[in-house]
């Protein structure tokens, strides 16, 4: 599975549309999350498979990328395109920590 960094990722979303799944569990999403990310916890995906698209490229994200291996490796093995975002929330909130101490610097 294709992983991007969380700085490409935040990247490549400003250029284009991306299709974001976020892994976690609904109190996890609920707490936090990306605008355009779309709740689909992995418990879920089975089950939901069906209902997505196979000529889409997905954007995996969960807490630390284990949701997201797990889940990428599942949707792959069906056929779908999908990149995960390594670290998942965890590395976007580092990212953005060292946004903002470059910013007060």
């Amino acid at each position: 599975m294709q992983e991007i960094s969380i700085s490409e990722f935040l990247a490549k979303r400003k250029d284009a549309a991306l299709e974001l799944l976020d892994l976690r569990t609904p109190l996890e999403y609920e707490a936090e999350h990306l605008p355009e990310a779309r709740s689909l916890p992995l418990e879920e995906l089975p089950d939901e498979l069906e209902k997505l698209d196979k000529a889409t490229h997905y954007y995996l994200i969960c807490r630390t990328g284990r949701k997201t291996r797990i889940g990428g490796e599942l949707m792959e093995a069906q056929g779908f395109k999908v990149t995960a975002v390594a670290g998942g929330m965890y590395a976007l909130r580092d990212y953005q920590a060292a946004q903002k101490k470059d910013r007060d610097v």
